[in-house]
């Protein structure tokens, strides 16, 4: 396993590790692939259930019916998923969910990374559109973390060589009518090269939150994570947090 897959599968592992030690409810298998629960995301009575990354490609919906989770279905993009890591981050509300595929090649920019978007209709998903960073190029990785709140859509690209290499970048999309179009691209005042910012994101409302775990802020590989503010349709900096 390349290093590249190896910090992709760490972190989703991790946290899952940890959040099942403490409560186990309901387990929810798929019929096929591997790596099944790489990905996880819920919201109201629908879930997301990511498999990415070696083999499988797929996102699994379920839905709560009673006191039970009831496979709905599989989200898989019309043009196939071959070897894009597609299901290795997921992310959703109840109408939208946005699916990683950091490994998607874009004609020559290997591994440049995309992310789909599927709307909901009932109980099925209709992939809506695919979306990638306005300066994708190879190995940036783009889609190694994604989320959504509303109308507003944050994706990761901790491969990206901004302001230096794997210093990382962290991509705004917002919905206009049925596209979702790039509104800014958020990088952290300090950044560095190997900050990797943008190996995870979380937005709610006006407020977009972005890790940068190799940052070498408080000591060597100490990591940090940024606050942003939407003021109108600019994204500001607000704070950095550390421990």
């Amino acid at each position: 396993m390349n290093a590249r897959l190896a910090t992709l599968l760490l972190v989703p592992m991790l946290w899952m590790s940890t959040a099942l030690a403490q409560i186990t409810e309901t387990k929810l298998v798929a019929g096929e692939g591997i790596l099944f629960g790489q990905a996880v995301a819920v919201a109201g009575d629908r879930a997301v259930v990511g498999v990415g990354l070696l083999e499988g490609n797929a996102a699994y919906s379920y839905r709560r019916v009673g006191d039970g989770w009831v496979e709905q279905g599989m989200l898989v993009p019309a043009g196939g998923t071959d070897a894009e890591g597609f299901g290795s981050s997921v992310a959703m509300t109840d109408t939208y969910a946005i699916v990683g595929a950091p490994l998607f090649d874009h004609g020559g920019a290997t591994n440049g990374g995309a992310s789909y978007l599927f709307e909901r209709e009932g109980d099925s998903w209709a992939e809506q559109t695919r979306g990638a960073p306005s300066d994708v190029v190879g190995q940036d990785d783009s889609g190694t973390s994604v989320a959504v709140s509303g109308d507003y859509a944050i994706v990761g690209a901790p491969k990206h060589n901004g302001i230096g290499f794997d210093s990382g970048a962290a991509y705004i999309f917002e919905r206009v009518g049925e596209s979702w179009v790039q509104q800014a691209k958020l990088v952290a005042s300090d950044e560095a090269a190997n900050d990797e910012f943008g190996i995870a994101v979380s937005i709610s409302g006006d407020y977009a939150l972005v890790g940068a775990w190799r940052d070498d802020d408080t000591a060597a590989g100490s990591g940090s994570a940024y606050v942003f503010k939407r003021t109108d349709d600019v994204w500001i900096e607000q704070t950095k947090l550390t421990v």
